[in-house]
Formats: C-alpha cells, structure tokens, sequence
C-alpha cells in the first residue's frame, strides 16, 4: 500500500491509477514534476513515489532498505520508464546500461529522446562483433541499449565497462544461467 499526499488513506498504486482513468483529462492534474538538468518530466503522484523508489528514499526521509537495487514492477502503462529515467536523471550523471527484450530498444531509444532530447547508442545485431564493442566501450553517448541475447554475448566486455547505473528492462522473462536459457 502506499500512502499519497492529501488522501490520508493508504491506497495501492494500481487503484490511483484506476482512479485516475474515470476522471476527464481536465480534472487530471500533473502532481509533481521533477526537474533535471533542465528537462521537466511530468510525474504523476503513483511515479514520484516509483521513481523515489528506485533511488532507495522515501518521503520521510529513510530509505526501503534494498540498497539502490529493486524491481519496479507496477503493471503496464503506468509510466515505469519515465519512473526510471527520472531516477537513473536523478541518481548519476554517468553512462547507463539499459537490456531489454529487442522489441523494446527502440521504445527506449524514443522514450530518451523525448524525454530528455537525448540519443543514444543502440547495439544491434546487424553490426559486426567489433563494431558493437566499441559502441559498449567508447561510444561518447551515456547511453547503451542491449538486448538480453547481446547481454550475454557481450557479458565480458560488459563486465569490464564501467556503467554509474544499470536497467534490466522485462527481466522476469530470463531465466538462470544454469539452466542454459
């Protein structure tokens, strides 16, 4: 249950939202808005508390105790990739690492560049092996997008680049490396 400003009830995310969809669009309000370098992202009260979520805080001033790691797994189209890319613009001003399945790099890609009118670099499977590691390791943009399948064929070199923060877009459809998935 999360507690929202002004409701004094505990009320799940999920049913904000619902809440929300019976409403006509002039009686919905942007809540908050998060300001970072220089973009507005426009957040709705359920994604302030998403993306505060993400970065380990909590209104009062503790923290959830997950260390900076967690999922965020609210259901589909409320907003959790503008929730992480407000927390990864809040968190680190350094390179990102975002995997996702192939269908969703260019939804990344877009999602980026409107929201912060940032491009970035896309690994993809038509460039050749060492094309794709200069992109994870030279590439000036701070952005790399993968997919899981480039994840683990390009896991070494990974491993050795420095990223200030990593997204695991969709992960619960991975398995464990043991089981050879």
């Amino acid at each position: 249950m999360w507690y929202t400003k002004g409701m004094g009830n505990a009320i799940s995310r999920n049913d904000l939202f619902k809440q929300m969809l019976t409403k006509t669009p002039e009686e919905i309000n942007i809540i908050n808005t998060a300001t970072i370098d220089k973009n507005v992202l426009p957040l709705y009260d359920y994604q302030l508390l998403g993306r505060n979520f993400i970065l380990n805080k909590k209104d009062d001033g503790t923290t959830y105790g997950h260390g900076g790691r967690c999922i965020l797994a609210d259901d589909m189209g409320l907003g959790k990739t503008l929730q992480t890319i407000a927390a990864i613009t809040e968190k680190t001003t350094g390179r990102v690492l975002i995997v996702s399945p192939k269908n969703a790099k260019p939804v990344w890609k877009n999602e980026l560049l409107k929201w912060l009118g940032e491009d970035c670099e896309v690994c993809s499977s038509l460039d050749s092996f060492s094309e794709n590691i200069d992109k994870i390791k030279y590439s000036e943009k701070r952005y790399v997008i993968v997919n899981f399948e480039m994840f683990r064929k390009f896991y070494i070199t990974l491993s050795s680049t420095h990223f200030s923060f990593m997204v695991f877009d969709e992960a619960q459809d991975r398995k464990s490396t043991r089981l050879n998935s």
